[in-house]
C-alpha cells in the first residue's frame, strides 16, 4: 500500500454515533444466540432507557438481523436502546417455529434478567418484528407459555409494546403457519391469545400483502378492541409483503414516523421524530433583479412552488441575502436535497461554507443539484475537487512506495477565466518518476468552465442518452426548450459517473447537459438549461427532470 502525502486536505470528522455491542443470549447445545445492542450517542446511554428488540421476517426459515438494522441506527440516535436478536430458524438449525417462539421469549427474558448491566428500563421493552419477526414479537406480548426449559420463568418474557410488520398474527386453519403448528395453533398464534392488558400495538400494513388479507387485519383490530387494548394499524394501498423495508425509502420513512410518534405517546421517546415522511428540499438563489424578466416572484420560488405540488416533498426557499445566507445549520439540518441557482455572486459563499456543504454530501447528509450558472459557484467547485481527490487517491493509494500528491489551487485572479479552444482541459494530472522510486503527482484542478457561450436565445435540443434511469422517468426521448443560452463542450469537469442528458444546438454545439457524480455517500447532478431570463422552470419537462432527481436521490423513484 501506498503512503500518500497530501497538500491542502482535509480530514472527515467522525459521526457521533453510539456504542455497538453484541451479547450472547442463549446457548442450546452448540447453537449460540446473539442480540447486537444499539447504544444512543452521548450521556443519554449512560441512564436505563427503554429497549426495542427487533426479530427479522423470513418465515421462521431465514433471515438476517441485518433487515433491521437500518431502523436500530435511528431508534438508537432518537434515544432508546435497540437490540437485533438472532434466533434459531429451519434452514441454519434445522428447526421449526416453536423454537423460534421460545428463543423470542428467551431475549425477552434476558433483557430483563440483565436490565441494569445493559442499562435498559425492565417495564420499557419493546418487541418488534417483520412477518414471521412480526409474528414473535406479537407472541411475547400476548402467548403465555412456550418457554425454554430450565430458565427461570420468574422473570417475565412479556413485552411491555408491539411495532409490528405486515406480522402473521394470526395462525388459525386457513392462516399463514396453520400447516406447520397444525393443532397447536392456539397456544401459538398471537390472534388467539388476545387478552385484556395486552400490549399497546402499532401495525403496518400493505393491502396486497399475499400472505395476510385486510379481512384477518380487521379481525385482529376487533379483537383487541374487545379487550379494551391499544392497537393503531395503517394500511398502506397497493404496497406489498416486505414493502416497509429500508429499501424502499418512502414506506422505510413513512413507517418510522408513525413508529416514533407511537413510542412518543407512550413516553419512550422524547421531541420531536428525527425522520420525515416526506424529502426536505431546499431551494438557494441568488435572486438576481434580471431574473424578474422571466420570473415575478424569483427563479427559486419558481422552482419551490412547482416542486411542493408532489406530495413526497416539503420544500423551502432561501436566498443569499437571507440570515447566514440562507446555509445556517438549522436550514441544512432540515435539508436532504439541495437545489442550487448562482450566477453573479458565487464569491460571496465562501470557500470554507462550500466545503462544509460538501463535507454534509460525503456523509449522506444531503444531496445537491446545480442548476445552469452555477458551474462557477463555490459549493460546485467544491464537489468537483472533491470528486477529483477521490478519484487521484483511489488510482496512487493502491502503487507500491511512497507518492506524493501536490493539488495546484486556481489564482483568484485567474478564477473566472474563460480557456481558449484547444486548451488542455482540466483537470489534469502531471506524474513524475524519480530514480529513487519516489513519485510526485501534480494535479490541476478542475476550472468548471467550457471555451464558448451565447446567450441569443436559440432554441436547443436535449437528447435522454439513458432512458432507463430513474431521472429520466416519464421524459421524452428528444424534447426542445424554445430559447435557452448555449454552452460548448469541452466543459472542465471531472469526467460524470453517468451523463443522462445531452443537449444540442442547430449551429452544431453541443453539452453535457445532465451530468451525475457520486461523492461519498451523497450525489450531486448538474442541469444546465437557463438562464434566468428565459421562463425554463415553468415548462413540464425541466421541472419533471427536477422532481425526478430529487425523488430518486433519496430512493423514493427506482429504476
Amino acid at each position: 500500500m501506498a503512503v500518500i502525502c497530501l497538500l491542502n486536505s482535509s480530514g472527515l470528522s467522525a459521526q457521533d454515533t453510539g456504542e455497538v455491542t453484541s451479547k450472547v443470549y442463549k446457548q442450546i447445545d452448540t447453537i449460540s444466540l446473539a442480540m447486537e445492542f444499539h447504544y444512543p450517542p452521548g450521556e443519554q446511554a449512560k441512564k436505563p432507557l427503554p429497549v426495542m428488540v427487533f426479530f427479522f421476517g423470513g418465515g421462521w426459515n431465514g433471515g438476517s438481523i441485518d433487515q433491521f438494522r437500518p431502523h436500530a441506527e435511528y431508534f438508537a440516535k432518537r434515544g432508546i436502546i435497540v437490540a437485533l436478536a438472532d434466533y434459531r430458524v429451519a434452514s441454519r438449525h434445522n428447526t421449526t417455529p416453536f423454537e423460534s417462539l421460545k428463543d423470542a421469549k428467551s431475549a425477552i427474558r434476558y433483557l430483563r434478567k440483565h436490565h441494569k448491566e445493559l442499562r435498559i428500563d425492565p417495564d420499557q421493552i419493546i418487541a418488534a418484528g417483520g412477518s414471521a419477526g412480526g409474528h414473535l414479537a406479537a407472541a411475547t406480548g400476548n402467548v403465555p407459555g412456550m418457554d425454554e426449559e430450565g430458565e427461570d420463568l420468574s422473570i417475565s418474557a412479556r413485552s411491555n409494546a408491539l411495532v409490528l410488520f405486515n406480522p402473521v398474527y394470526d395462525n388459525g386453519p386457513g392462516q399463514y403457519g396453520y400447516e406447520r403448528v397444525k393443532d397447536r395453533y392456539q397456544a401459538f398464534s398471537p390472534k388467539h391469545n388476545i387478552k385484556a392488558g395486552a400490549p399497546p400495538t402499532i401495525v403496518f400494513f400493505g393491502t396486497k400483502d399475499r400472505l395476510v388479507d385486510v379481512p384477518t387485519i380487521e379481525a385482529y383490530d376487533a379483537a383487541m378492541e374487545a379487550v379494551g387494548a391499544r392497537c393503531e394499524t395503517f394500511l398502506y394501498e397497493g404496497q406489498t409483503h416486505g414493502f416497509f423495508n429500508f429499501r424502499s425509502q418512502k414506506n422505510y420513512r413513512e413507517t418510522v414516523y408513525q413508529t416514533d410518534r407511537f413510542l412518543a405517546s407512550l413516553g419512550y421517546l422524547e421531541g420531536p421524530p428525527l425522520i420525515n415522511p416526506k424529502i426536505q428540499v431546499v431551494v438557494w438563489d441568488e435572486r438576481q433583479p434580471r431574473q424578474k424578466k422571466a420570473y415575478p416572484d424569483f427563479l427559486g420560488n419558481q422552482i419551490a412552488t412547482a416542486l411542493e405540488k408532489n406530495p413526497n416533498l416539503s420544500v423551502r426557499s432561501v436566498s443569499l441575502d437571507d440570515p447566514e445566507q440562507g446555509l445556517s445549520e438549522a436550514v441544512l439540518e432540515n435539508c436532504e436535497v439541495m437545489i442550487w441557482w448562482g450566477h453573479v455572486r458565487h464569491t460571496e459563499v465562501s470557500v470554507e461554507t462550500s466545503k462544509r456543504l460538501i463535507e454534509r454530501v460525503k456523509k449522506g447528509k444531503m444531496h445537491m443539484i446545480f442548476l445552469h450558472s452555477a458551474h462557477w459557484a463555490n459549493p460546485f467547485m467544491a464537489a468537483m475537487n472533491e470528486v477529483l481527490r477521490a478519484r487521484v487517491e483511489a488510482k496512487y493509494g493502491a502503487m507500491p512506495g511512497p507518492v506524493d500528491i501536490v493539488y495546484q489551487t486556481i489564482p483568484d485572479s485567474l478564477r473566472f477565466r474563460v480557456p481558449k479552444l484547444g486548451e488542455q482541459v482540466k483537470p489534469s494530472l502531471y506524474e513524475r518518476k524519480f530514480p529513487d522510486g519516489r513519485i510526485q503527482v501534480t494535479v490541476e484542478p478542475p476550472t468548471c468552465i467550457f471555451p464558448f457561450y451565447r446567450n441569443d436565445g436559440k432554441p436547443s435540443t436535449l437528447i435522454t442518452l439513458q432512458p432507463k434511469h430513474p431521472i429520466a422517468t416519464g421524459i421524452p426521448h428528444r424534447f426542445s426548450l424554445p430559447a435557452t443560452e448555449m454552452y460548448d463542450e469541452p466543459f472542465h469537469i471531472p469526467e460524470p459517473d453517468e451523463v443522462i442528458f445531452e443537449e444540442r444546438w442547430a449551429t452544431g454545439e453541443w453539452f453535457r447537459s445532465g451530468a451525475l457524480w457520486q461523492i461519498g455517500e451523497g450525489k450531486v447532478f448538474y442541469f444546465r438549461p437557463g438562464h434566468e431570463t428565459y421562463p425554463i422552470f415553468f415548462q413540464k419537462t425541466p421541472l419533471q427532470i427536477l422532481k425526478n432527481t430529487v425523488l430518486w436521490m433519496e430512493g423514493f423513484l427506482k429504476g
